[in-house]
């Protein structure tokens, strides 16, 4: 249910800076590499402690769980 880079993004300070980063993907102006490249760029610095803050936020899809847990057997 939640996107983690917006997550990380809210943390770092730069929830804006990333949305127009992705409302430009959507619009086609950028591909997704150019994207990712672009929204993973605004996190820098972000300390590594901000990693299990948002683990703990994370909201998964409801099936997620399950999906997580049959792939891990396989």
């Amino acid at each position: 249910q939640d996107e983690v880079i917006e997550l990380f993004a809210a943390h770092a300070g730069c929830e804006a800076e990333v949305a127009r980063v992705t409302e430009s993907a959507m619009r086609g102006e950028l591909d997704f590499a150019q994207s990712l490249h672009a929204r993973v760029a605004l996190l820098a610095g972000l300390d590594a402690s901000v990693v299990e803050k948002v683990r703990a936020e994370v909201r998964l899809t409801p099936g997620a769980r399950t999906l997580i847990r049959t792939l891990k057997r396989l």
